[in-house]
This record gives C-alpha cells, sequence and structure tokens, in this order.
C-alpha cells in the first residue's frame, strides 16, 4: 500500500493562477485611458490588492508546505513525493557520488559510474527511507489500481511492470562458458591418494533461465534453474567418465517472501542460500575470480550452494546493519527436496557498515555468520577441488577430502571482512568447522575407523582487486529480493565498442579492466585423520565488456600435502570465461 495526496499548487498548477491575477490587473487597466495615467489613488489600491493577493498565495503555499504536500509533479509519474519509488518498488535513494555531487544526485540515481536510472529490485538496490519518502500522505490508494502493462530495460535487465508498479516481473538468465588448460606432477594424479587425470577440458559452467519479481507490491519471487551445472553418474555402480556422465536441470532459488512487515522486515520460505559467508552471498555473475574459495567449497557447498528452509531479515533504517536467521532442511541433495527427519540447519549472518561514504566507494563491511546441524545418517563430505575446474563438476578432481562416515554434530563459523578504497578491494573471510563424535572417515589415503574424536577442519583466504580503468567495486547494502548484503554487478565507466571506420573522434572504448589476486589456505587434517592441507594462489583479470557481459582470465598455482600418501605436490591451471547474464 502506499500514501498519496495532491495538493491545489500540484493539480492545478501556479501558471492559472498567475493568469487569473493578471487578467485582473489587465481588464481594468484596459477600462481606463490609455492616454493618461491612472488617478493616484487607484494606482495605490491596485498595489496595494496585488501585494495582498500576492500574501494569500504565499500563505497557501507555506500551508501546503507544512502539510508534506510537493508543490512539484513526480519526475516519473507515480504518486508519491517527488517521484521518489513506494516501499515495494526495491529502488535507492540517491547517495553522494564519485564527483561529490552529493544530496544533488537525480532521482532514481544510483551514484555509480556509468549509466543512472530507476533500480529494479533484482539489483539488490534498496526502497528510500522514511525520510526520503516524505511525510505520510493524506490518503490510502488502492494496490493494483492502474494495471497496463509496459516493458523497459531497468538497471541492465528485463522488466514488465504495471503501471503503478505493483506488478513486476523479470524474465532473464545466465550463462558461462569455461575452458582450463590443466598439469599436475605424475605424482600427484597416480601416487597414493592421487588426483587422478589433470588435463584440459571445455565446458558450459553455468546456464540458467529465471523468472522474478513483485506481486501486489510487497510479495517476491524467484525461479531460477540451472541446467548445465549439475552433472549426474548414468550408473552409479560404475566410476564417472565423460561417456555416462548427463547434465541434469536442478533448482537453484525457488522461493516467496513477503516484505516490509514490522520488526521482522522479510520471511522467505523455499530453496534459497543459507544466510552464511559473504562469496557464497555473492552472485556468481558478480565474482571476482572463476570460482569461489576453498572454505567455501569444503564447507558450505555440501548441498549445491542452496537448502530448503524458511528464513527472516530485517535491517535498520539507515542500512548499516543487517541481520538473517534461518531454520533450513541440510540436505545433501540437489533438487530442492529431503525426505527423513533429523538433519535441519540453524543458520545466522549478521553484517555492518562502520564506515560508508561516496555510495560505497569507500566502505567497510564486516559480517559474521555461523551454523549448527546435524548430520544427515551421520554423514558429510568435506572437499576442495582446483579454484579453475578443468572438468565437468561430476568429473573435476578432488584435490583434498574427508568423508565423515559415522558423526554427529557440523558447527561452523564465518567472520568476514570486505573494504572499498576507491578503485582498491580487499577481501577475506575465515571459515572453522567441527564436527563431533567422529568415529569412522574416508580420506584421500582410505578408509579407516578412528578413536572417537571432535574432527576440526579450517580454511582462510585474502584477496586484493584493482579496477586499472578507474571503477570501483559496487555493494549491495540489504537482502531485499537478495541473498544478503555483498559486492553486487560492476557497471564499467564506459562499455566497450570499436568502431574504426566510422568517422567517429574516439572510435575506441575499452570498457572495464580489473585485475587481483588471491591466496587461500584449507587444512582437513585433525588428529589422527589426514584429509590433506592446500595453498592456493590465484591471480585474475577480468574485461568487463558492459554491465551484462565479462570475460575471465585466471591462472591457478596450488601445492597439496596429503599426509601418509605418496601425491603432495604442484598443480596449476590456465583458465578462462565467458560470462553473459540478463
Amino acid at each position: 500500500m502506499r500514501r498519496n495526496g495532491k495538493s491545489l499548487g500540484r493539480q492545478w498548477g501556479l501558471g492559472p493562477v498567475c493568469l487569473a491575477i493578471l487578467f485582473l490587473v489587465g481588464g481594468r487597466g484596459q477600462a481606463q485611458d490609455k492616454s493618461s495615467e491612472p488617478p493616484p489613488d487607484d494606482l495605490t489600491r491596485r498595489v496595494e490588492r496585488l501585494e495582498r493577493l500576492n500574501q494569500e498565495l504565499r500563505s497557501q503555499l507555506s500551508r501546503q508546505s507544512a502539510d508534506g504536500q510537493a508543490s512539484t509533479p513526480p519526475s516519473d509519474g507515480r504518486e508519491g513525493a517527488g517521484g521518489r519509488a513506494a516501499p515495494g518498488s526495491g529502488e535507492t535513494r540517491p547517495g553522494p557520488t564519485d564527483d561529490n555531487q552529493g544530496d544533488s544526485a537525480p532521482v532514481g540515481s544510483d551514484g555509480r559510474e556509468g549509466a543512472g536510472g530507476r533500480a529494479a529490485p533484482a539489483s539488490g538496490e534498496t526502497r528510500p527511507s522514511p525520510t526520503e519518502q516524505g511525510p505520510l500522505r493524506d490518503r490510502w490508494i488502492e494496490v493494483g489500481n492502474d494495471l497496463g502493462m509496459r516493458a523497459g530495460w531497468i538497471n541492465y535487465q528485463p522488466w514488465l511492470e504495471s503501471n503503478d508498479k505493483a506488478f513486476r516481473v523479470h524474465v532473464g538468465g545466465r550463462f558461462m562458458y569455461d575452458s582450463a588448460w590443466g598439469q599436475a606432477s605424475n605424482r600427484v594424479e597416480n601416487g597414493i591418494g592421487g588426483i587422478g587425470p589433470f588435463t584440459d577440458a571445455v565446458f558450459p559452467r553455468r546456464g540458467r533461465l529465471q523468472a522474478d519479481g513483485w506481486i501486489y507490491e510487497i510479495f517476491d519471487f524467484m525461479c531460477d534453474y540451472e541446467f548445465l551445472g549439475q552433472e549426474i553418474n548414468v550408473d552409479p555402480s560404475t566410476k564417472p567418465t565423460p561417456d555416462n556422465i548427463i547434465n541434469t536441470p536442478t533448482p537453484a532459488q525457488l522461493y516467496a517472501g513477503v516484505n516490509f512487515l514490522p520488526i521482522i522486515g522479510t520471511v522467505r520460505v523455499g530453496n534459497q542460500r543459507a544466510p552464511i559467508g559473504l562469496d557464497r552471498m555473492m552472485s556468481s555473475n558478480f565474482l571476482d575470480f572463476m570460482e569461489r574459495s576453498l572454505g567455501f567449497d569444503a564447507f558450505l557447498n555440501s548441498n549445491g550452494n542452496f537448502m530448503p528452509g524458511i528464513e527472516l531479515m530485517n535491517w535498520t533504517d539507515n542500512e548499516r546493519m543487517t541481520w538473517q536467521v534461518g531454520l533450513f532442511k541440510d540436505n545433501k541433495r540437489l533438487f530442492g527436496w529431503d525426505y527423513g527427519g533429523g538433519n535441519y540447519a540453524a543458520v545466522g549472518r549478521v553484517t555492518w557498515l562502520p564506515w560508508y561514504e561516496y555510495n560505497g566507494r569507500y566502505m567497510i563491511h564486516l559480517g559474521f555468520g555461523a551454523q549448527v546441524n546435524a548430520l544427515e545418517n551421520g554423514s558429510v563430505t568435506l572437499k576442495s577441488r582446483p579454484l579453475i575446474r578443468n572438468a565437468p563438476n561430476g568429473l573435476v578432481a578432488t584435490t583434498s577430502f574427508v568423508t565423515i562416515n559415522n558423526g554427529n554434530t557440523q558447527s561452523i563459523v564465518n567472520p568476514e571482512f570486505f573494504m572499498n578504497l576507491g578503485s582498491l578491494s580487499i577481501q577475506a573471510e575465515y571459515q572453522g568447522c567441527w564436527v563431533q563424535d567422529v568415529t569412522s572417515v574416508n580420506t584421500p589415503t582410505g578408509t579407516k575407523t578412528v578413536p572417537r574424536q571432535t574432527f576440526f577442519g579450517q580454511s582462510y583466504y585474502v584477496q586484493v582487486v584493482y579496477f586499472l580503468t578507474g571503477e570501483r567495486r559496487p555493494y549491495n547494502r540489504i537482502p531485499l529480493h537478495t541473498a544478503g548484503a555483498s559486492p553486487t554487478q560492476v557497471v564499467p565507466i564506459r562499455n566497450f565498442f570499436w568502431l574504426p571506420g566510422h568517422h567517429c573522434p574516439n572510435p575506441f572504448s575499452s570498457g572495464a579492466w580489473q585485475i587481483g589476486v588471491r591466496y587461500n589456505y584449507l587444512d582437513l587434517n585433525s588428529g589422527s585423520i589426514n584429509g590433506g592441507r592446500i595453498n592456493e594462489v590465484t591471480t585474475g583479470l577480468v574485461w568487463h565488456l558492459n554491465p551484462n557481459m565479462r570475460i575471465y582470465f585466471d591462472y591457478d598455482i596450488g601445492y597439496r600435502t596429503i599426509p601418509g600418501g605418496t601425491s603432495s605436490g604442484t598443480f596449476q591451471v590456465l583458465g578462462s570465461r565467458l560470462g553473459v547474464n540478463f
């Protein structure tokens, strides 16, 4: 629902009032002899009358301003103050831009380099705060009052929306096509605990179709299906090979929610990202490197990054702090369902912005997430793969792993850090994982029974990213219609184009160029359990041709240590990716 009211000045405008005054004045003047000056006393009365009318007009405008009525029509033709979006629209307030425009930024602008324009909910941007919406209006209007539809390219996505913004639908998708060239020594490939063949590959990494949006203004939904990212073995009794692996469509995000509730904020139900981990909250469209971290892969990705459940989330009015908490079914399947009792997961995350200036060009993000869950049938697999995949998921090499065959409760903690310093950004996370009452495990060197113990694994990474072309790393402050507060879509200052021979004074634009380096550490050795230890460095170059297309060039080198085996050594991969989202 939206409050709305229209003042006399907005309904009739000031123009007709001024014309009426001029008509009265002109009418008296025409009735007199134009060749003679009006009597002094008549002129005095006319001046006094004009001053009185002017004073009445000023008083009327002052009363309207005190009642919270806008004196100018909304810029986007909607009800509300100054054309600002109603709470359900997902728009963001204009913040200080990189040009120090401050509050003079245009309505609907998000203050980023590149194009401005109205933000759509899927962009992860926010509704206007109460102070920006202006004082409450004196009457209500009906949601869905104007159901005429129109289409537009809004915030770099195609959207279909009703004229009153109560119903909005985005239909889009993404695809990523990868190439990789891997190399490892014979010892790493074929020694005791080896990773197997480590060769070259060309394959589609992801292919999704998505429909999402808003209905009746406060309800949002997401339907996101993966068609290429999951592979299954046709005959599970045999070892996976390129000849018996097929792609299987699986649900990614399938949820619906109700938003803007008092105190609670948002209630979301369905298959979704559980709120823990900074790079987990980031869309795969916006990653700085081709793959997420080792800790994500080992501790948070055992169910394909999505779990069915219910989540509550909210944020402070100044959007400096968010909280999310949920109860999920910690299934190990990739199809959004689970059968059987137990294995529930309680997950929560809080974030805080102690420093935020110039619409996030200079900022610090601090966050903390935690998860506690029972194991399904007492089993869980913690594993890592190269940070550039050299095969589809069903065939990719595993560099370290621990499969706990008999355990009890799993607990994970995940502090996180992100900083923007203009074109430079720094990001870091730590994951600590405990599994209680472990008695049987499978590791690279085989299956064994161990004395009852608590397994402890840990991982961390630190990465630095810099934009050679002057952009900054955009950041989404709240989880409205997104997974959570995290870095988001890069928008080049100038999109790539090359138009030689068209008599253009500047026929070339480079797009945005981003370089980065990441160090990653994972330790799955705990007591008598030897899952392996990985040290890995990834360097990357990302070419953002425009907000919807990017090309990655990554080089990854890692060293694995497998106690009790003969397969310790170095592996390396060179990879590239074409990514498109819309």
